[in-house]
């Protein structure tokens, strides 16, 4: 049986309005371990769900990673909790991270955050105490929450000389900017420009 030329393949597919049929999905590599799916996850999403914990939780188990790397899925971890709300947990994560690899200083930004939203502001000023290891990137952070702890511990002048640091290295930084106009406006100062 022959279709008339005026009926192409592609004229009787749009007509019949079906689908090809698929084969049954071919697993062709089981995708990134736990730890890499974890880091890619935190690093892209703001997730806060319990899955990610979970993942992140397997991660730290995951076979022949250095101890670098463990430190790195134990701060992932953290992160994860940290964004549940599992502040208590989350900082045990982070301490048990820098405990692993102290060189991995960027983790006290994070292992700060959690210390300052349990309300733990001295200990955050102390995880933070040389903003000068962490990378020059991130950095700004660090110092961002150091002024948010000074601030609750009623010390404006460390959270305003860091505030300015902050904005040295990260001029577009507009939560460091917000925080440091409020200071200026509660001591009768004009905003920055």
């Amino acid at each position: 049986m022959q279709l008339p030329r005026a009926f192409t393949f592609t004229a009787l597919i749009m007509a019949a309005a079906v689908d090809p049929a698929l084969a049954a999905p071919l697993v062709l590599a089981a995708g990134p371990s736990p730890a890499e799916a974890c880091a890619n996850e935190i690093a892209t999403t703001d997730s806060d769900s319990p899955r990610l914990k979970r993942l992140c939780d397997e991660a730290i188990t995951q076979a022949g990673l250095t101890d670098r790397d463990r430190a790195a899925a134990l701060a992932n971890a953290g992160t994860a909790r940290l964004r549940l709300g599992e502040l208590d947990a989350a900082v045990e994560r982070f301490e048990e991270a820098r405990e692993l690899a102290p060189e991995l200083e960027d983790i006290s930004i994070s292992q700060s955050a959690a210390l300052i939203r349990l309300g733990r502001y001295e200990e955050a000023i102390d995880v933070l105490h040389q903003p000068g290891k962490i990378s020059p990137d991130r950095r700004a952070y660090a110092l961002y929450n150091r002024a948010m702890a000074s601030l609750a511990l009623d010390a404006p002048g460390p959270a305003h000389a860091d505030l300015e640091e902050a904005l040295r290295l990260k001029p577009d930084y507009a939560a460091a900017t917000a925080l440091l106009d409020e200071i200026d406006r509660a001591f009768g100062k004009a905003p920055r420009a």
